[in-house]
């Protein structure tokens, strides 16, 4: 009895240090962050598929984070930093809630002032 109580016990304390280094483990070894662009008609199947070109192989990590968090339905479109540090727990949970990283747009003066033409009276 004492046999199968520490079999069970370390076969348990197995399988939650790997759900553990899943979860928690960065997603990307790159050297510098990567933005991933989600549209307003990805789905959770195309948001994986974005990220596994970032890194393929924390694809495990990223798919059991988004079961454990219900991630299908809750899928917000705009730009994700995914950073070197960044665990997959993490990258799911900024995409569960919608943090998107801001996105800097330059806007030439030509431009300001052919749109804001109509709006000016001489």
């Amino acid at each position: 009895m004492k046999k199968i109580t520490l079999t069970l016990t370390l076969t348990l304390a197995l399988i939650l240090t790997i759900i553990v280094l899943l979860l928690a483990w960065p997603v990307s070894t790159l050297d510098s962050p990567v933005r991933i662009y989600i549209d307003n008609d990805d789905n959770l199947d195309s948001v994986t598929a974005k990220i596994s070109v970032v890194e393929p192989r924390q694809m495990v990590g990223f798919r059991l984070t988004s079961t454990l968090r219900s991630l299908r339905g809750h899928v917000h479109a705009g730009c994700y930093e995914v950073t070197p540090s960044m665990s997959s727990w993490r990258l799911a949970t900024n995409i569960f809630r919608g943090q998107q990283t801001p996105v800097s747009v330059t806007v030439s003066p030509t431009w300001i002032r052919c749109a804001a033409a109509p709006f000016i009276q001489i």
